[in-house]
């Protein structure tokens, strides 16, 4: 059920489709989270994402267009742009500290755990591996691969970021519906870790 949820927030940041939509309206997000709530503090469903509110496909389609389209986004979902693009303090690199580029350590660490995983990376993220898809759908891998303290470890290294991107859809006007979107994200995130540190302290 934590693996569902993990790919079922993935999708959501993929271009939408008529099968997702029926997902969504038939309620199985909120079955999901339903579910979660029996032994962890289950975000609740945005009120734009519950089954009643959620648009058309088309219209759907149009606002994915314009605010997460692959090409030219307004906001990046890539874990290297919101983080400095190496630790390494010995890089001579002008711009080794600064954030804002793509390929950092970030996306370097996370082809070297697709590898361990035999985990396929599309040729249309080659150039960002560590996009917030990707990394959700990797997490999901990682449910049914390793033990909790893994989990637990790549979400404190791989999805600490995402209230910076929260502040960065603010600031760039992101639509509502996406803004509830990393919102809704970030609390399961948060809830995820509270859960996954307590079950590794009494492993």
């Amino acid at each position: 059920m934590r693996r569902k949820i993990y790919i079922l927030f993935s999708h959501l940041i993929y271009r939408p489709d008529s099968e997702l939509r029926e997902e969504l309206v038939e309620s199985r997000h909120l079955d999901l989270f339903n579910e979660y709530d029996q032994f962890a503090d289950a975000p609740e469903v945005p009120e734009s994402w519950r089954p009643e509110n959620i648009p058309e496909v088309e219209e759907w389609d149009e606002l994915w267009e314009e605010e997460l389209n692959y090409n030219n986004p307004k906001i990046n979902l890539i874990e290297s742009v919101y983080k400095p693009w190496t630790v390494d303090e010995s890089c001579q690199m002008p711009f080794a500290d600064e954030k804002g580029f793509l390929m950092g350590d970030w996306a370097h660490h996370m082809l070297h755990l697709y590898e361990q995983l035999d985990f396929e990376l599309p040729e249309s993220f080659s150039h960002c591996p560590d996009h917030l898809m990707l990394e959700l759908e990797f997490m999901s891998l990682l449910i049914e691969e390793v033990s909790r303290q893994h989990q637990h470890q790549f979400l404190n290294q791989h999805l600490d970021w995402i209230d910076d991107l929260l502040e960065e859809a603010q600031n760039e006007d992101l639509a509502g519906f996406y803004i509830d979107l990393i919102k809704w994200l970030l609390e399961f995130i948060r809830a995820e870790k509270e859960y996954l540190a307590a079950k590794s302290s009494t492993a």
